[in-house]
């Protein structure tokens, strides 16, 4: 079923994109990694959230970082934690749950293809780094 817009309805663009090509400081094109889709960002890029850059940097206790991890309401982030096997992991995606029996929070992984299983566990006990809304916030 169409949808039926008219002037002055309210919207809202929810998108998870990988940028293709930076074509200046507030264009670029762009992936839509859910959907496939290709398309070009003008005049908005500024005001767009980023998993990978932060000018600001914040030591919070580890209790504060998986605060901020749980609570980012789904919003793109990065974050570094060491898997069960002792290698250094850093996913960028967002937050979906959180697993309290485990000490896990379940995230969606950007960077596995959408058809394949992009569910992953982040574990608490060994958070790094979440990057959030320009701040990266560090472990004390």
């Amino acid at each position: 079923m169409d949808k039926t817009y008219k002037n002055g309805d309210f919207i809202q663009l929810v998108y998870n994109c990988k940028i293709t090509k930076k074509i200046n400081s507030e264009s670029a094109d762009v992936i839509d990694i859910d959907r496939g889709t290709k398309f070009t960002i003008t005049g908005l890029l500024q005001s767009t959230r980023n998993a990978d850059q932060f000018s600001k940097t914040s030591s919070v206790s580890r209790t504060e970082l998986i605060e901020i991890l749980i609570t980012s309401n789904g919003s793109i982030l990065s974050c570094k934690f060491v898997k069960q096997n002792g290698e250094d992991r850093v996913l960028r995606g967002y937050f979906v749950s959180l697993d309290k029996g485990f000490g896990r929070s379940n995230c969606i992984d950007l960077e596995v293809n959408k058809d394949e299983h992009r569910l992953r566990q982040v574990d608490h006990r060994t958070l790094e780094w979440v990057i959030l809304d320009d701040v990266r916030y560090m472990v004390k």
